[in-house]
């Protein structure tokens, strides 16, 4: 019996788990799945892993994976992996449009200062 109401949910648990357990092909793959673009990126960015979508081995299948990511999606990670996605395929008036976007964005500096 499929439930699909409950899939999303279920995709969402199931990413959350694997990032605990610092398995991230699966955990983006889940976390797409589940339709929680701000949870998937903030994965990538958080693993440090977001320059995997300008080179190695995973990067075109990165890039097929976050070009299904809703245009709802917002928040600055969204807006950095969208900038690192133009600028991996040279379309940099658009990546430079999406990193502006994250900077003005992105929450205060943890030490309390203000951004420059």
């Amino acid at each position: 019996m499929r439930l699909p109401r409950l899939e999303p949910a279920l995709h969402r648990r199931a990413a959350q788990w694997l990032l605990s357990c610092g398995s991230l092909p699966e955990t983006l793959a889940h976390g797409a799945a589940s339709g929680d673009w701000g949870f998937t990126a903030d994965a990538l960015i958080d693993d440090l892993a977001i320059g995997q979508l300008f080179t190695g081995l995973r990067s075109g299948e990165l890039d097929q994976l976050f070009a299904g990511m809703d245009l709802k999606a917002a928040g600055p990670a969204t807006d950095l992996v969208r900038a690192a996605r133009e600028l991996s395929q040279c379309d940099v008036e658009r990546g430079l449009s999406h990193l502006h976007h994250a900077g003005a964005s992105w929450p205060q500096h943890p030490s309390g200062r203000p951004r420059n």
